[in-house]
């Protein structure tokens, strides 16, 4: 687990919310430790929505949740994002987009977040050249990511 919160000096505090390290490529600028991803233990949903408890109970207002790759913990996106909410935490989810636009399952994932409330998808993208099949990393994901915000922009989230 890790977190980073900043006071936006009007009592507001945002989280930047890393729900896994793993994550499906090997972007060049990131800042989440890959080498021991698999050596570290995640959190349960029920730690999560204790962590989710303590940040609202800090003020926090705004949640961007992210990893690694988010959408590779689903069960805990379709968990923790509501829970957010209910306790007064705008979400953001944060995306590569590669499983939304190669799984069906991760695009049910994010039409169910949508109904439960999710209005904000925010999708990395490198590079203005398309790729959609570039598996040998993110140098170029702007295909995908394209693909992501429009499906994401289809079920009305901005």
């Amino acid at each position: 687990m890790k977190l980073h919160f900043k006071n936006e000096g009007n009592d507001e505090y945002r989280a930047s919310v890393y729900l896994t390290r793993r994550c499906d490529v090997r972007c060049w600028y990131c800042q989440v430790p890959l080498i021991d991803a698999k050596k570290r233990t995640e959190l349960s949903i029920e730690d999560w929505r204790t962590v989710v408890d303590r940040m609202a109970e800090m003020g926090v207002t705004l949640a961007v949740n992210t990893g690694g790759e988010s959408f590779l913990r689903q069960d805990l996106l379709l968990d923790t994002v509501p829970y957010q909410i209910e306790r007064g935490i705008y979400p953001v989810v944060l995306t590569n987009g590669r499983l939304i636009h190669k799984s069906e399952r991760a695009r049910e994932t994010l039409r169910k977040l949508a109904d439960l409330g999710l209005n904000a998808l925010s999708v990395s993208i490198d590079k203005p050249s398309e790729d959609f099949d570039n598996d040998e990393g993110s140098i170029s994901k702007s295909g995908t990511g394209k693909w992501a915000l429009d499906f994401a922009a289809s079920l009305g989230m901005s």
